[in-house]
């Protein structure tokens, strides 16, 4: 089983700040969640990381896209189902919203797409 989900979000940093807080929060993190997950963090503006696309997922980009939601952080899992990979990445999203990345009282916009099977993407909710 291979676990896939996709978190959406915005935030005035530049990627390299914003991989390197990713870093800190995975050290951190309780064992057994982000620790056993690939992350690929990305820039959607940049031509490249159409390779992270999904066939079933291009929609949520593009929903991103078009929403002014400009990174994304791709997990992937041998061993977890995308539902727990989705749940994780927003304790990601949550840690990276109370980090410096993140002014007091600034405005998170952020969203979550797992794979629920058969190329298909469901919005997660909290």
């Amino acid at each position: 089983m291979t676990g896939t989900a996709y978190a959406f979000f915005d935030c005035r940093a530049d990627i390299k700040e914003i991989s390197l807080t990713i870093e800190d929060v995975t050290k951190t993190s309780p064992k057994g969640t982000l620790d056993t997950l690939v992350l690929d963090v990305r820039d959607i503006r940049d031509d490249a990381t159409q390779a992270l696309v999904e066939p079933g997922s291009d929609a949520h980009f593009q929903s991103a896209w078009d929403g002014g939601l400009p990174y994304v952080v791709k997990a992937t899992s041998q061993e977890r189902p995308s539902v727990e990979i989705a749940k994780d990445l927003g304790m990601l999203l949550n840690q990276l919203y109370n980090s410096p990345l993140y002014e007091n009282d600034e405005e998170f916009r952020g969203e979550i797409a797992y794979d629920v099977g058969n190329g298909t993407y469901a919005l997660y909710q909290q």
